[in-house]
C-alpha cells in the first residue's frame, strides 16, 4: 500500500495532484490581509534550491511563512510526526537565510496521511493562518476527504491498470496458443 499511494512512479501524477488539493484547500483558506502568496517557489531574492508549497511574505516586507505540505503512509504510529520533522529540517536552511531579509520567518508543516490521517499540528497551522474555529473544522473534514478521495482514485487506477495488463498478457497467451 505505501508503495502505491506514496511511491509508485506510473501514479505520481495522481499522488501530486492528491498532494496540490490539500494546498489548494489551503490557499482558499488564506486571509489576504496575510500577506503575499508565492506557491512552489521561494520567495523573491537567493533562497537556494528548496520551493516550499507556499510562502506568505507580509505586505510589509517584514516577516514570512513557510508552508510545506506532504502526505505520508501511515505505516507506523509516529510517521505523521516523523514526515513533519522531516519538512521542518529539510527547510530549516532556507528559513535561516530568509532570516537575513526578514525579520521573522516561520515554518510550518501541513500533514495529511494518504489514508486519512490528521497530524495534530495542523490545527498551529490554521491558528496560525489565521482560520477561525469553524473553518478550520470544516477544512479538517475538507482535507482528509481530499486525501483519501485522491488515494481512492490512485487504488482504483492502479487495480484497473494491473487488471487490462492481467487481461492482456492473458488473450496474447490464448492467442499464441492456438495458433
Amino acid at each position: 500500500l505505501s508503495h502505491v499511494f506514496n511511491h509508485c512512479l506510473p501514479a505520481m501524477d495522481l499522488i501530486r495532484a492528491r498532494h496540490n488539493s490539500i494546498v489548494e484547500r489551503i490557499i482558499r483558506a488564506i486571509p489576504a490581509h496575510l500577506g503575499k502568496i508565492f506557491r512552489e517557489q521561494p520567495p523573491p531574492g537567493p533562497t537556494g534550491d528548496n520551493r516550499p508549497d507556499l510562502t506568505i511574505v507580509s505586505h510589509d516586507n517584514t516577516s514570512a511563512i513557510l508552508i510545506e505540505v506532504t502526505c505520508p503512509f501511515e505505516g507506523s504510529p509516529s510517521a505523521l510526526e516523523d514526515a513533519a520533522q522531516t519538512k521542518l529540517d529539510k527547510y530549516e536552511p532556507l528559513r535561516q537565510t530568509l532570516l537575513q531579509r526578514y525579520q521573522s520567518v516561520e515554518i510550518y508543516t501541513f500533514v495529511v496521511g494518504s489514508l486519512g490521517s490528521w497530524y495534530k499540528g495542523n490545527d498551529t497551522v490554521l491558528s496560525a493562518l489565521h482560520v477561525g474555529y469553524k473553518y478550520a473544522r470544516l477544512m479538517r473534514r475538507l482535507c482528509v476527504v481530499s486525501a483519501i478521495s485522491g488515494s481512492q482514485t490512485i487504488w482504483y487506477k492502479n487495480m484497473c491498470h494491473q487488471r487490462r495488463d492481467t487481461r492482456d498478457h492473458q488473450q496474447a497467451t490464448s492467442t499464441a496458443t492456438s495458433a
